[in-house]
């Protein structure tokens, strides 16, 4: 098999672990019959221990997501154990989707970190992990900027 990447889930409230394997192509070749059979022999020899098959081209992952997926990953980059941060990560992420604070990301991440007593970096770093963990989610069509407005999708 030619899996470009396996993941390896936990998801939250889930019990055990959920692999799904990817393979990149561009969408050009995904019509030739010898790409087509690979893929439909990865995903057959996948399900058969459970495993689900993805198949992405460069067009699944706008650039702005792109971009906002390193930035977001960049905010979390040097953390040791995301396990420490799952419980603030959630009061942050319940205190985002429920607050009225409008304004740019740093203003709106700032003010609801310092009510929890968090320096600004401190938010900075469980909010990454907040998006990391699916407490929060981000409204791709717009970017992820510390001077642009805050865009979650509730």
């Amino acid at each position: 098999m030619t899996i470009d990447f396996m993941l390896t889930l936990q998801i939250p409230g889930c019990p055990f672990r959920v692999y799904h394997a990817v393979s990149g192509k561009p969408a050009a070749l995904l019509d030739e019959p010898d790409v087509e059979s690979r893929h439909m022999r990865e995903a057959r020899d996948n399900s058969t221990w459970g495993c689900s098959h993805e198949i992405m081209t460069e067009f699944d992952v706008t650039p702005v997501e792109h971009i906002n997926h390193r930035r977001l990953l960049s905010y979390m980059l040097h953390t040791i154990n995301i396990e420490d941060y799952v419980l603030p990560a959630a009061e942050l992420a319940r205190a985002l989707l429920a607050t009225t604070a409008k304004g740019t990301l740093n203003r709106v991440l700032t003010m609801v970190g310092k009510r929890h007593g968090w320096e600004q970096r401190t938010a900075y770093k469980i909010f990454g992990i907040a998006h990391f963990l699916g407490y929060l989610r981000w409204n791709h069509f717009y970017e992820v900027h510390r001077d642009k407005p805050m865009m979650l999708l509730k």
